[in-house]
């Protein structure tokens, strides 16, 4: 049975055809584990379930990872407001996703990455992009990617040429808050410097992709 996709590039609907023979390969955002899963949440997870079951019963091999967001602005807070560690805070409600999960009857990931495991990759991929001038430093330390420096940044949204660039870019009240700069990488220290804790967005898991690459996790 022909599995056909919506490509957020093409707004349109297109044949699935995988990059290697008979195995495919998901990645897939997991939880912020700063507080119990809603039924929103596991809507997406059920989602994926479906799509990762179907392409077993079309005999893929099929290599799932998702993330854990355990740490970022939300679960620093909670853990900072409710007197718990970090990872006292975010192990919490790891395992209650988990056991939701199971409740659920959903197919495990193969692999789990957090965030927190990866920081070291984070802090080299951010740093990579200062070195390659397609990233730069505001007054307060926060990193940001230079939409300018990228021609097609905006492809999937279809955003125009005007709406990438403003004054306000240079600004240090440019954040994740305004519309333009979300999915913009942001890190919340320098790169380099120990117990750097909010690189944010897309960065943080093209990070982990990257190092899982690394270690070959899609065979």
């Amino acid at each position: 049975m022909a599995l056909c996709l919506y490509n957020s590039l093409s707004r349109k609907k297109e044949l699935f055809v995988p990059l290697r023979k008979n195995k495919v390969s998901i990645y897939t955002c997991g939880p912020t584990v700063y507080d119990w899963s809603h039924v929103g949440n596991f809507r997406t997870f059920l989602f994926e379930d479906l799509l990762k079951r179907f392409l077993i019963l079309q005999n893929y091999k099929v290599t799932h990872v998702m993330n854990i967001t355990d740490v970022d602005d939300k679960t620093i807070n909670k853990s900072q407001a409710s007197g718990q560690t970090l990872a006292q805070l975010t192990d919490k409600y790891t395992q209650a996703f988990f056991l939701d999960c199971r409740r659920l009857k959903l197919l495990p990931a193969d692999f789990y990455p957090r965030a927190t495991e990866h920081i070291e990759s984070m802090q080299v991929m951010i740093q990579s992009l200062l070195d390659k001038k397609v990233a730069y430093k505001t007054r307060d330390g926060s990193i940001f990617f230079a939409l300018a420096r990228f021609p097609a940044y905006g492809r999937l949204a279809r955003i125009d040429g005007k709406q990438r660039s403003t004054s306000r870019v240079e600004s240090d009240d440019y954040d994740l808050e305004n519309p333009r700069a979300r999915g913009s990488p942001r890190g919340g220290a320098e790169p380099g410097r120990s117990g750097a804790g909010r690189e944010g967005g897309r960065g943080r898991w093209r990070a982990i992709r990257l190092g899982r690459a690394q270690v070959r996790v899609a065979q």
